[in-house]
């Protein structure tokens, strides 16, 4: 089996992906086009550490997403996950694909990232109180609306995406009801399933400022997450979202995710979006990712860690 390049105490998980096996991945479409969502990244990153260092209770930070993986035509990619150990109880990972059974195309990186085992506090770390959140804000935005305007910048969310059933905001902060769409398949195997993690993060975009149709923002990199609880059974998402730069060619989101009870179920710190033009996007997301940026040649090299799956390793111990 031909590889990605590897270092030296790696582990490798590899699974096929596209829309004919995982159908929710043909849901989430840029300019018609599937694309993986960037909470795809956080499922194989996280999981993939699961089975490295024996928990679910990880950290990932520092993700940095370095160009989209797109299933052209509805294609599979062959993808592999590469996570090794980086000191007591840390874990840096690397995701790879390629076009799928038959391709001699190089792998491209797509993404990057580190884990570190979570410690008995690590929920404390972030302020949290529900109630004041609701009380505080109250101004509601039309759901549909929100759904159209992603539409309108080239970005496709079919049902099992749209899992925003109420949205509010006052100023830089926004407020979101998140359910499991009715057609979205078993969470089982997920720590997160990709699409309703995906919906927790759309809040974000309740804050947009106004463009003119010819923009979009794209998820590039996240400084820290933790998932603390499950997200199956309708969580509230709320996120403060903050310019970088004058010009709001950048954003930066903190998001915390509670279940009803109130509980933190999951936070994230850091998450930057970078705005870019749909024809500059376009562009990138029409030339085969095989050519993109770079070529590079890999050599095979046997693994003795390799393990198979068809998404990604599920939540086991090694």
């Amino acid at each position: 089996m031909p590889l990605a390049v590897l270092e030296a105490g790696e582990l490798l998980f590899e699974a096929t992906l596209g829309p004919a096996s995982q159908a929710f991945l043909g849901q989430h479409r840029v300019f018609g086009t599937p694309t993986l969502p960037a909470t795809g990244y956080v499922e194989m990153a996280l999981a993939a550490g699961t089975r490295l260092l024996g928990t679910t209770a990880l950290e990932l930070t520092d993700l940095a997403i370095l160009n989209a993986m797109t299933f052209p035509k509805d294609a599979e990619r062959k993808v592999q996950c590469a996570v090794r150990r980086d000191g007591e109880g840390r874990a840096a990972v690397r995701i790879f694909s390629r076009m799928g059974e038959g391709s001699e195309g190089a792998w491209s990186l797509h993404a990057t990232g580190t884990l570190a085992v979570l410690g008995d506090d690590a929920s404390a770390t972030e302020a949290h109180d529900l109630d004041s959140v609701l009380k505080d804000l109250q101004t509601p935005l039309p759901v549909e609306d929100y759904y159209q305007r992603a539409r309108n910048a080239g970005v496709d969310f079919g049902p099992e995406f749209q899992g925003i059933t109420e949205l509010r905001r006052e100023g830089e902060q926004v407020l979101a009801r998140i359910e499991r769409p009715a057609g979205l398949g078993s969470g089982g195997g997920y720590l997160a399933h990709p699409a309703l993690m995906d919906a927790c993060l759309q809040v974000v975009g309740g804050a947009y400022p106004d463009m003119d149709g010819t923009e979009l923002y794209v998820p590039v990199h996240i400084e820290r997450l933790h998932v603390l609880g499950s997200i199956e059974d309708g969580v509230w998402s709320h996120a403060v979202v903050r310019p970088v730069d004058e010009a709001g060619k950048r954003l930066r989101a903190d998001v915390r995710i509670f279940g009803r009870d109130g509980a933190l179920r999951a936070w994230v710190r850091g998450l930057e979006l970078q705005r870019t033009s749909q024809e500059a996007l376009r562009a990138a997301l029409s030339t085969s990712l095989d050519e993109w940026l770079y070529e590079r040649r890999w050599e095979p090299l046997a693994l003795e860690g390799l393990v198979r799956r068809r998404w990604c390793p599920r939540a086991a111990r090694a």
